[in-house]
């Protein structure tokens, strides 16, 4: 039974049971209700006043008196960023990638705190509890992962692989998550302080590239793969040839494998099909013409490749008029393979071709992947002397994260601009040795 206590205060405290509540209104947040956890009337009439006077100063500085949980906090946040992905602001991607940090560690470490009592020395705990969630925390015993797919829920287990601390990218995009949560809710009149969210630096950890020398070993091996047995079934030859094929490209064009997977026909600019093999030249004009715009990590960009990409895409040519028996459309996949689907991924193939050429790993270890691909046209063209701005732009990236990450030159590849000729200190010693003789 409720009993209500008259009183002059622009408050009510009245019993709810055995417990005393406070009951009041503020312009604009409606009414605030709050249990104030204590049987002792004068207790209950000195906390009555406390909160009161809180909310009413809270308010002044744009903060909302209606306590709210974590989760509530975190419920209506996430149905913001939703109305941002419908209204275009932000991509599905982005969308997805938030929901899914936010939803499996940043609600499971905070979901126990009121959004107000989070303090920037709680944030860098949840650092400490991240780093060892898979190997000593609560994701110790965690066998399987649920996730909606297609309005079904299914299960996914948790690899070996994958128990093992958070990579300096995946810390980063977890930081930046924390970031925009926080300042939602300061926007939002949750909370007044500002909550200080640590950069969690990304190590340079650049993928093994490839010497020009590997690259021509791989070339030639997946060459011999694809033409060198001729009871080879036909179906494996033209899946070898369009490996074969892919490699050239990527390594002609820097792209990244996600780029190449959306890549369709009508992005490939200025390319003519079918030009004479013979003529050379023909086709080297036709490849200094050809660009490519892709689309991938929520940019796109126009790549300008080396003219030596037409053979790779001319190839790709002929095997798309060979699986569908007719030239391939503009909205059609440079990558339609054997089975008449589009071949997103290669890395199977990929690690056959390079575990047979023996370059599956380099000499320290590290496994290769198309990204190596990546990596060597990086490096050719840094040899080649192209300035970094112009090279970053080209291939979608930072001149800073190019020289952390894509990098891979040798001092012996280097060598004609690590040995210039030093003219002047030429000239001076020559005129010293003239003078003592």
């Amino acid at each position: 039974m409720t009993v209500h206590y008259d009183s002059v205060t622009p408050y009510r405290l009245f019993k709810r049971g055995t417990t005393y509540w406070v009951r009041f209104s503020i312009r604009g947040q409606g009414q605030i209700i709050k249990s104030l956890g204590t049987r002792d009337e004068r207790e209950a009439a000195k906390l009555a006043f406390e909160f009161y006077a809180q909310a009413v100063h809270n308010d002044k500085l744009g903060i909302k008196a209606k306590p709210k949980s974590f989760n509530e906090c975190l419920d209506s946040y996430l149905r913001y960023q939703r109305k941002q992905m419908e209204n275009g602001i932000i991509s599905e991607k982005k969308f997805k990638n938030l929901h899914g940090i936010t939803n499996r560690y940043i609600r499971e470490f905070f979901e126990k705190e009121s959004v107000t009592h989070i303090t920037s020395t709680k944030v860098d705990r949840y650092w400490d509890w991240r780093n060892v969630y898979w190997t000593e925390g609560p994701g110790r015993d965690i066998k399987t992962i649920p996730y909606v797919r297609d309005g079904k829920t299914i299960t996914r287990p948790v690899s070996q692989r994958s128990r093992k601390p958070p990579s300096g990218s995946t810390k980063a995009d977890e930081a930046m998550a924390l970031r925009s949560f926080f300042t939602w809710l300061r926007r939002e009149g949750f909370i007044s302080e500002v909550i200080e969210v640590n950069s969690q630096p990304i190590k340079p950890n650049p993928r093994p590239s490839f010497t020009w020398e590997e690259y021509g070993r791989l070339n030639v091996v997946a060459t011999r793969r694809a033409l060198g047995d001729e009871f080879l079934h036909p179906r494996v030859r033209r899946d070898r040839l369009r490996l074969r094929a892919y490699v050239e490209l990527m390594a002609f064009t820097g792209m990244r494998p996600p780029e190449a997977a959306n890549l369709l026909w009508k992005d490939i600019l200025h390319f003519k099909p079918n030009i004479d093999s013979g003529d050379t030249d023909a086709r080297l004009a036709c490849g200094k013409r050809i660009r490519l715009q892709v689309h991938g990590k929520d940019k796109n960009r126009t790549i300008v490749p080396m003219p030596e990409v037409y053979w790779s895409v001319q190839h790709l040519w002929d095997l798309c008029r060979e699986e569908l028996g007719r030239n391939p459309s503009p909205t059609e996949s440079p990558f339609i393979n054997s089975r008449g689907n589009v071949q997103r991924s290669f890395r199977n193939g990929l690690d056959a071709l390079l575990e047979e050429a023996g370059l599956l790993y380099d000499y320290t270890g590290a496994k290769r992947s198309a990204y190596s691909l990546r990596h060597f046209f990086a490096t050719q063209m840094i040899i080649a002397k192209v300035p970094f701005y112009a090279l970053a732009h080209n291939m979608g990236t930072s001149p800073k994260m190019l020289q952390e990450f894509y990098v891979d030159a040798t001092s012996e590849q280097l060598a004609e601009q690590l040995q210039p000729e030093w003219k002047m200190y030429a000239s001076e010693l020559a005129v010293r040795i003239s003078n003592d003789d």
